[in-house]
């Protein structure tokens, strides 16, 4: 298979420095302090690099598959950031992510997971795909994604991690689908799970990774657990007027 060919498989749209620079500018805008920097399938690390030097952790865990992109990061030889081969989704299944961080932490959960569907990667038999005996979750919700013939692969990491660090003060941060976003709000407000706010910055994904896809950059903030049933929709990443809120009636 050739090397886009399987970029694209594996929904591997690398993000441009520009987008996240505009991303880290709006975390400094918030004047959100964070003592660690968790992003899942890292890839040429340009968000987690940027991040890491902008917004000076303690340190910085990136996760990734490609073992081009890692060897590519290690060699940056960037003080404090830690890059850990692997499948994501064998590391959510088999091994305990919150491991490294320290819970009275200010945590932020970055980056840009794939864009892609779980029947999608199986076409192609590839092993970044979701285990379907997967027995993580506690909530009500994972179990009915598992048990769908096809799913998009971002809502399920958003749905463990968002589960696996709810004890945790953190800040979720991640481009992805629009349509994946606001399964994420319905999954929160399904089962009474708590955030501070939620944002939803829409993208041009054709100007940064030439697809004609309705994407977003999703912000939620998990500092602290309270009560919310609305999320607020701004038009572009340095607009700050609320374009329009998205809500929940349970009624």
């Amino acid at each position: 298979m050739k090397k886009n060919n399987i970029k694209s498989v594996y929904g591997d749209f690398q993000t441009p420095l520009e987008l996240s620079t505009l991303i880290i500018n709006l975390l400094l805008n918030k004047k959100i302090n964070i003592d660690s920097i968790l992003e899942p399938t890292c890839g040429l690390g340009n968000i987690l690099l940027n991040a890491h030097i902008i917004l000076n952790p303690k340190y910085s865990i990136g996760i990734e598959i490609n073992n081009d992109y890692c060897s590519y990061i290690k060699n940056k030889k960037i003080n404090n950031v830690c890059i850990i081969e692997d499948n994501i989704f064998e590391y959510l299944d088999n091994k305990d992510i919150t491991s490294f961080f320290n819970i009275n932490d200010n945590l932020l959960l970055i980056g840009n997971t794939p864009w892609v569907t779980n029947s999608y990667l199986s076409l192609f038999e590839m092993k970044n795909i979701p285990n379907k005996s997967n027995k993580i979750s506690k909530l009500n919700g994972i179990d009915a994604i598992m048990g769908k013939s096809n799913f998009d692969v971002s809502e399920f990491i958003f749905r463990i991690l968002i589960e696996k660090f709810y004890k945790y003060n953190f800040y979720f941060v991640f481009l992805c689908k629009t349509s994946v976003a606001r399964k994420i709000l319905k999954y929160l407000w399904d089962n009474n799970l708590g955030y501070k706010n939620a944002e939803i910055y829409n993208i041009n994904s054709k100007q940064y990774f030439n697809v004609d896809v309705d994407a977003c950059l999703f912000f939620i903030d998990f500092s602290q657990k309270k009560t919310n049933n609305e999320c607020y929709v701004y038009k572009e990443l340095n607009n700050t007027k609320i374009s329009m809120v998205y809500g929940y009636n349970n009624n």
